[in-house]
C-alpha cells in the first residue's frame, strides 16, 4: 500500500507539473482516473482538477505572459535585448567586470568604461572593410 501511494503522489507532482507548464499533452483520462482514486483527499482531487483545467494558483498570469510573448513587439524587444545582454557578457567574461578590483567609484567608472572602449574598438575592427 505504501508503494503505491509513493507512485500515486509521484505521478501527481509530473501531470501537476506537465499541465501547469502547459508544453506537453494534456494527461491521459485513465491515468487521471487512477491519481483520483488513489489520491487520500479531497484538497488532493481539487488541486489535480484545478491543475488539469488550468485554474491554478498563477494560471490568469501565466496567460497573460503568454499572450505578451506572441506579440510581435515582445519579439523585437527580445531580438535587441539579446544585442544588448551580449554586451554585458562579453564586458565580464572578457573585459574583466566580472569582479572590481579597484575601490572607489572613479576607478570602478573608468575600468568600465575601459572595457566599453576595447569592445568598441573590437566592434570598429569587424565593421571596417578587409583590404
Amino acid at each position: 500500500m505504501f508503494n503505491q501511494v509513493v507512485r500515486c503522489s509521484i505521478m501527481f507532482a509530473v501531470v501537476t507539473a506537465s499541465c501547469l507548464a502547459r508544453s506537453g499533452p494534456m494527461p491521459d483520462i485513465g491515468m487521471v482516473h487512477i491519481l483520483m482514486r488513489w489520491s487520500s483527499s479531497a484538497s488532493i482531487r481539487m488541486s489535480l482538477l484545478a491543475a488539469i483545467r488550468g485554474d491554478g494558483p498563477g494560471a490568469e498570469s501565466r496567460r497573460r505572459a503568454r499572450r505578451r510573448q506572441r506579440t510581435k513587439g515582445y519579439q523585437v524587444s527580445q531580438r535587441i535585448r539579446k544585442r544588448i545582454e551580449e554586451v554585458f557578457g562579453w564586458c565580464k567574461t572578457v573585459g574583466g567586470l566580472a569582479r572590481s578590483r579597484f575601490v572607489g567609484r572613479w576607478k570602478l567608472k573608468q575600468q568600465g568604461e575601459v572595457a566599453v572602449a576595447a569592445y568598441n574598438l573590437l566592434r570598429m575592427a569587424r565593421l571596417a572593410p578587409m583590404v
